[in-house]
């Protein structure tokens, strides 16, 4: 199957200005694509049972069906696995793609085998995807492992997890942390999963903006991101949405003017820095800081923890 390209795609992608329908039942040959198609943008879907959608760009979106023991895309017919055709398609479409993808945004909750198996193909390939921003539907770590590795380590500078499904889900990121691709991270947006990492136990490395939800914030964890923060020399925006505070160990007397209940703000300048840390506090809410230019005559709050 190596070299061919189906048919229906082929015409989509790049016909697609003067074929809009494509009706053709038999496969083309093609061993390569010569020059790079400059793809910015890939969104493939696993959200039905034996069903993958993708879609290149603004191409329309193409649908691999599984039909019996074989494929169906469109009106024409393959007699092969409907994840094999994909993978042979999806191979040759980025074989010659030199430029970065802007954006990937994939999810594979319905099938987590299909999942191994892209990151084993692509491995078999030695071809990692170069992708900016990474946009990921999932059900917990194991799944952003996977795909993780299918990447290329410096060309990811954002990723974005999602919950698969309705409601939160709670995630480890432990072992995401581990990989290369973390380090080379500038921006982590996770709005609907619940990090059940501690918060003093994750590694911000060189993140820039960062947006998380936990279950529960503490005084502790907030005198720790205080006292990292000022110290960091990357990190411009960390915000974190969070469902209960914890003030087990009464500790309100070293953040004198700190109430739980209370919207709060405080700045903090930074050591030999023209910068200060603020600090916004939302009751049952978030808690969010950020880094800002000192204007002239500013008056700070300096606290001792």
């Amino acid at each position: 199957m190596g070299g061919v390209l189906s048919t229906v795609i082929y015409h989509q992608l790049f016909f697609s200005q003067s074929l809009r329908k494509v009706s053709h039942t038999i496969r083309n040959r093609v061993d390569f694509i010569c020059e790079d198609p400059g793809i910015q943008k890939i969104n493939i879907s696993n959200k039905e049972h034996g069903k993958i959608l993708v879609a290149y760009d603004d191409s329309k979106q193409i649908i691999y069906e599984k039909y019996g023991f074989g494929c169906s895309i469109g009106q024409q017919y393959i007699p092969q696995d409907y994840r094999s055709v994909f993978l042979n398609d999806f191979e040759i479409m980025l074989r010659n793609q030199g430029s970065i993808i802007k954006t990937a945004c994939l999810n594979f909750s319905k099938d987590p085998s299909f999942m191994e198996m892209l990151k084993d193909y692509m491995k078999s390939k030695d071809q990692l995807l170069k992708v900016e921003s990474l946009e990921l539907e999932v059900l917990g770590q194991y799944e952003v492992l996977c795909i993780l590795q299918v990447i290329n380590p410096p060309t990811l500078k954002t990723l974005n997890l999602q919950a698969s499904g309705n409601y939160p889900l709670q995630i480890d990121i432990d072992e995401v942390m581990k990989l290369e691709q973390w380090n080379n991270l500038e921006t982590l947006v996770l709005s609907s999963l619940i990090i059940s990492t501690p918060l003093q136990e994750i590694s911000f490395g060189n993140l820039v903006n960062v947006e998380i939800l936990v279950e529960c914030i503490s005084m502790d964890d907030l005198f720790y991101l205080k006292e990292n923060l000022l110290n960091s020399t990357r990190m411009n925006k960390l915000k974190i949405r969070f469902n209960f505070f914890s003030d087990s160990n009464n500790q309100n007397e070293q953040w004198p003017d700190f109430d739980q209940d209370e919207t709060g703000t405080w700045t903090f300048r930074i050591p030999n820095e023209n910068q200060y840390l603020s600090v916004l506090y939302l009751p049952f809410q978030s808690v969010t800081f950020s880094l800002q230019e000192m204007p002239p005559e500013m008056d700070f709050m300096e606290m001792e923890v």
